[in-house]
């Protein structure tokens, strides 16, 4: 019995022992230093680290192919509305192409007969007809098409005249969109220098950004279109007229076979348009026209430069007695010693009639007098002579080229063989001497109150390789006769005037 007892105690003190070890003593890691533990964790680190990427990548393969498939549907649902548009489009296209084809070609086939009825192609009912039928065909065409029109009318003449044909009627386009329409291609032919300049009217239309390049114009007309970006690039312009022209960042660029000479820009927009100086140099006309700097000029053409001196204006100092000398004579210059005078020519009609010449008329009511002429005077001196200078060099431009003709007049007289002589010199701006151009009327006096005569002479222009500055004119009064003490010579109404070419009239310099 008590050996028994001492077993159950043995057996029981053991497991109290077992049970007071520690877990590390229990599982054999009693012993273990601090590298043995890193060693463990390294080890066991490696194959997690390996688990937890392989988890990773596998759900971001998943994530990019489910984007991957969203972005094959979104892409092929596109394509699929993509490929509807552009079946629908082409369909719509081709609708519109077939549309215009069908516009164009009942135009074609209605305007032909038209113009080959003969007997009614000139009335002014088919000319109205033809216009309607013009700008409602352009306001449905594209502008390949409308092209075409232009082409077609360019040869019929319609919308401008051949130099080399019969004129036919002129369609009036006002109003018109011809906007990007390559007018280089209205003429399938290359350009010929001895060829004749493609003429068009095409006033009041609108052609922003129309092309010109290259093209041959001559005898054109765009005024009042709107040209706004379009491109003259190489072409020739000879006498084409853009007055009041819409023109802003339009191109004028001339190489040295084409020209832009005699162009009229009066009143155009030229703002930020690209025009090299020596072409608005040659222009017939800049005067109210915008420069491309923004700046306006005004270019101020007098035709008159003497209009009706003296007879016509108004003289305080016109002699009322046959032996009175005027003390001015305005924008004259005696010399000295002459006598030339301005006189009432109703004194000297009642003083050559044998009246008193006080009873004569010698002004208005206001006692200013309105029919004043130069004469000679009371003198013994047998050559009297006075002069005055206008100057022109505001004209220089058009007088270089030879864009104005002269037109002198007077009203010459003188009994006894007494007369007048009038002398018109241009002078250059160097001093040299072009003419003078002589003017030298003797007229007998026939006991009638009619004492002057008409004289003009038109359209001598003086040709020098020097711009004309001014013109001298000089007035010479002669006195041949023996019986009298006065110089029967007189002449007045003296005008100077200056024409500016027609545009088509004009030469090269």
């Amino acid at each position: 019995m008590a050996s028994t007892n001492n077993v159950d105690n043995i057996e029981k003190t053991a497991d109290e022992t077992k049970q007071k070890r520690s877990w590390s003593q229990r599982f054999g890691f009693d012993d273990k230093t601090l590298w043995n533990w890193l060693q463990l964790f390294s080890s066991m680190l490696v194959p997690f680290m390996i688990g937890v990427f392989t988890i990773v990548t596998t759900l971001q393969q998943r994530q990019t192919n489910h984007l991957q498939r969203l972005s094959d549907i979104e892409r092929n649902e596109k394509q699929h509305l993509n490929d509807l548009n552009i079946a629908q489009l082409q369909e719509l296209q081709a609708a519109a192409d077939q549309r215009n084809e069908s516009v164009f070609t009942t135009y074609i086939k209605e305007m032909s007969e038209l113009l080959g009825n003969e007997e009614h192609v000139n009335n002014s009912r088919t000319k109205k007809l033809m216009r309607v039928k013009t700008l409602t065909a352009l306001r449905q065409l594209d502008v390949n098409r409308k092209l075409f029109l232009i082409q077609y009318l360019y040869e019929w003449d319609l919308i401008g005249q051949r130099l080399d044909d019969d004129q036919l009627p002129l369609i009036d386009l006002t109003g018109a969109n011809l906007g990007y329409v390559n007018f280089s291609r209205i003429t399938e032919k290359p350009r010929i220098d001895y060829d004749p300049p493609i003429s068009l009217y095409l006033a009041n239309v609108f052609l922003q950004n129309a092309s010109f390049v290259n093209l041959k114009l001559g005898y054109s007309d765009f005024s009042r279109s709107n040209l706004q970006g379009a491109n003259f690039y190489y072409s020739h312009l000879m006498y084409v007229k853009f007055i009041g022209t819409q023109l802003q960042n339009a191109h004028f660029i001339f190489d040295s076979d084409s020209v832009g000479r005699f162009i009229d820009f009066t009143k155009a927009d030229l703002t930020n348009a690209i025009i090299d100086e020596v072409d608005l140099l040659y222009a017939y006309s800049l005067d109210g026209a915008i420069l491309p700097n923004g700046t306006q000029i005004h270019e101020h053409f007098k035709t008159y430069l003497i209009t009706n001196s003296p007879s016509g204006q108004y003289y305080t100092n016109c002699a009322t007695n046959i032996d009175t000398i005027s003390s001015n004579i305005y924008g004259w210059k005696r010399e000295i010693g002459s006598t030339i005078t301005l006189i009432d020519i109703i004194l000297l009609q009642d003083y050559l009639n044998g009246k008193n010449p006080e009873q004569g008329m010698i002004g208005d009511e206001s006692g200013h007098s309105i029919n004043c002429v130069f004469w000679g005077g009371k003198s013994n001196t047998t050559t009297m002579k006075m002069s005055r200078i206008i100057p022109l060099g505001q004209y220089r431009k058009w007088i270089r080229c030879e864009m104005v003709s002269y037109e002198i007049r007077g009203s010459f007289a003188g009994i006894h063989g007494d007369h007048c002589l009038l002398e018109f010199t241009f002078l250059t701006e160097d001093g040299t001497s072009v003419g003078p151009f002589t003017f030298d009327t003797i007229i007998k006096y026939k006991n009638t109150t009619n004492l002057t005569q008409i004289v003009e002479l038109h359209d001598f222009p003086p040709r020098t390789p020097l711009p004309i500055t001014s013109v001298r004119l000089d007035l010479t009064i002669e006195k041949e006769n023996q019986i009298s003490v006065y110089n029967f010579g007189f002449c007045g109404g003296f005008q100077f005037i200056m024409h500016k070419k027609n545009i088509s009239e004009y030469r090269l310099c």
